[in-house]
C-alpha cells in the first residue's frame, strides 16, 4: 500500500487531503457540475437561454477550488449565494462525496477499500495508518477503521430517514430524499452545507424534527469515533476511560454553558429563542448550520460563538477546532495555576508534555487566526461591496474557516480572490491541524529526546 518505508505519515495526511481537494476542484469546475452563471456574479443564475459554457473560467476555477476545500475540510463556507441554485445534481453528488471523504479521511476510506477487497497491510502500512489517525497502537487498527465506516453510515442513514419526514412531504420523493441524504451527510460530518438557499436552516428555526435531528447528528459526529465505540461497548460510566469522560464532560459544558450565555447576552437584543440558542451553541462547535441570521446577533454574542468555534469538537471526530481535550487541559492548567496545584482530574494527573502541547497548539491556532484576519482586513479595506460590514465580520470569517465551522455573516461570496485564498489556507490548516503540518517538516515533536544533560533553570518575572 505505502511502498516507501521512510514515508512520513503526516505528509501522507496532507497529501491525501490535497489530492482530494484538487480532484474535487476539477469536478466542480466542469460545466456539468454548475448551472449557467453570470461571470463574477458569485453564483447567480443566468437566463434559461444561456449555455453551460457562458461563464468566466477564472471565477469558476477559484470558486470550485474554494468549494472543494471547504467540502473536504468539512467547513461549510461557500462562495456561492446558494449551493442549491448553483450546482447541478452531479455537482451536489460530488459535494456529498467530498464531504464524506473529508470527514472520515482518505487514509481511512482507502484502508477500508483495500482490506474489503482482500488486500494485505503490512506493519509499515499499519504504523502509517496509526499515525494518520493519531491512535496509540496498531493493534486492532483495521477493525477500528471498519467500525468508523459502520458508525458513519449508520448515523447518516438514520439521520436521512428522520429528515425525510419533513423534506419528502414538502419537496416530493426525489428531491426530498436528495435533501435528506445531503443534510444527513453534511450534519454528521460537521460540514454545515445545506440546500435550503442562502438562509441555512432559518426557515426551519421552529421545526423540532429538523432542529433535534441536526443537533444529534452534529454532536455524535463531533464526539469522535473512539468515544462512540466506548460508550456503546461499556454501558456503565465507571468503565469509561478518562479520555471519554473528558470529552463528554466538555461537550456537555460547552453546549449547555454556551446556550445559556448566548440566550442571556442576546435577551432584548436579537430576541434569540431558547431553541435557537441551543442550536447555535451546538452548531458553533464546527457544524456551520444556522437558525438565526448572524448579522442580527450582537458583537458580544458573535464573540461567544467565536470561542465555541475555536474549541470545536473532539479528537478523531469529523469536527475541527483545537478540540475539547485541548481546551480542557488549558482551562485545567489555568485553574491549577491559580489554586497552586498540579493539573489533575478524574483521579488522573497530566504530564508536562501534554500541558505544553495543549498550550502550544492553542497559541499557534490563535496566531494563525489573527494573521489570517489581518491579511483579509488589509485586502478588503475600503471595498464598496463590503461597506455594510465592519472588521469584526472578517474576524468571524477567519475563526469560522480555521475552525472548519462555516458560520458567516454573508461576506464570503463578496470577498476578492486574495481573501478567498487566505480562507482556503486557513481551512486546510484547520482540518489537518497545525501540529500535523509542523510535524511534516520537522520530526522534533515525535522523536525521543536523547539529551543526557539539562540546563540550569532560570525564573523570569511573569505578568
Amino acid at each position: 500500500m505505502f511502498k516507501k518505508k521512510n514515508r512520513s505519515p503526516y505528509g501522507l495526511v496532507l497529501l491525501s487531503f490535497a489530492a482530494i481537494i484538487i480532484t474535487g476542484t476539477v469536478l466542480l469546475w466542469l460545466p456539468w457540475s454548475n448551472l449557467p452563471i453570470e461571470a463574477g456574479s458569485g453564483g447567480q443564475n443566468l437566463a434559461s437561454s444561456a449555455t453551460p459554457w457562458d461563464f468566466d473560467w477564472g471565477t469558476r476555477l477559484i470558486n470550485a477550488f474554494f468549494s472543494a476545500t471547504s467540502a473536504v475540510c468539512v467547513t461549510g463556507l461557500t462562495p456561492y449565494a446558494s449551493i442549491a441554485a448553483q450546482l447541478t445534481l452531479f455537482g451536489k453528488i460530488v459535494m456529498m462525496v467530498l464531504i464524506s471523504l473529508g470527514g472520515l479521511g482518505f487514509v481511512s476510506v482507502f484502508t477500508f477499500i483495500v482490506t474489503a477487497l482482500g488486500g494485505h497491510l503490512g506493519f509499515i502500512d499499519r504504523y502509517i495508518i496509526k499515525e494518520a489517525l493519531s491512535l496509540d497502537s496498531i493493534h486492532g487498527i483495521i477493525r477500528f477503521v471498519r467500525k468508523m465506516l459502520l458508525i458513519t453510515l449508520s448515523f447518516e442513514l438514520f439521520g436521512a430517514i428522520i429528515y425525510a419526514f419533513v423534506f419528502v412531504p414538502q419537496l416530493g420523493w426525489s428531491q426530498g430524499i436528495l435533501y435528506s441524504i445531503f443534510h444527513a451527510i453534511s450534519a454528521f460530518n460537521n460540514a454545515g452545507f445545506d440546500l435550503i438557499g442562502n438562509q441555512s436552516f432559518i426557515p426551519y428555526a421552529d421545526n423540532l424534527i429538523i432542529n433535534i435531528n441536526t443537533m444529534a447528528l452534529i454532536i455524535c459526529g463531533g464526539l469522535g469515533f473512539p468515544v462512540i465505540i466506548e460508550v456503546f461497548r461499556f454501558k456503565r460510566i465507571r468503565n469509561w476511560s478518562v479520555y471519554t469522560k473528558i470529552v463528554l464532560f466538555m461537550t456537555s459544558v460547552l453546549i449547555v454553558g454556551g446556550a445559556a450565555v448566548l440566550f442571556f447576552i442576546e435577551m432584548g437584543v436579537s430576541d434569540l429563542t431558547v431553541l435557537q440558542a441551543v442550536f447555535a451553541s451546538v452548531t458553533a462547535r464546527t457544524a456551520g448550520f444556522s437558525t438565526v441570521d448572524m448579522n442580527t446577533v450582537s458583537l458580544a454574542g458573535r464573540m461567544v460563538i467565536c470561542v465555541l468555534m475555536f474549541i470545536g469538537a473532539s479528537p478523531l471526530s469529523t469536527g475541527g477546532g483545537i478540540k475539547t481535550t485541548t481546551g480542557f487541559i488549558v482551562f485545567l492548567t489555568i485553574y491549577s495555576f491559580i489554586s497552586g496545584k498540579h493539573p489533575h482530574a478524574f483521579k488522573r494527573t497530566f504530564s508536562n508534555s501534554t500541558i505544553i502541547k495543549a498550550t502550544s497548539l492553542t497559541a499557534i491556532a490563535l496566531v494563525t487566526v489573527l494573521l489570517g484576519f489581518i491579511i483579509i482586513e488589509r485586502i478588503e479595506i475600503n471595498r464598496a461591496a463590503l461597506s455594510a460590514f465592519d472588521s469584526t465580520a472578517y474576524v468571524f470569517e477567519a475563526f469560522s474557516a480555521f475552525c472548519t465551522v462555516g458560520l458567516s455573516q454573508g461576506v464570503t461570496p463578496l470577498l476578492t480572490v486574495g481573501s478567498k485564498i487566505v480562507l482556503i489556507l486557513l481551512m486546510f490548516l484547520g482540518r489537518v491541524g497545525p501540529m500535523t503540518t509542523i510535524a511534516m517538516f520537522s520530526d522534533a515533536m515525535t522523536r525521543e529526546n536523547k539529551k543526557t544533560f539539562a540546563y540550569i533553570e532560570e525564573n523570569l518575572p511573569i505578568g
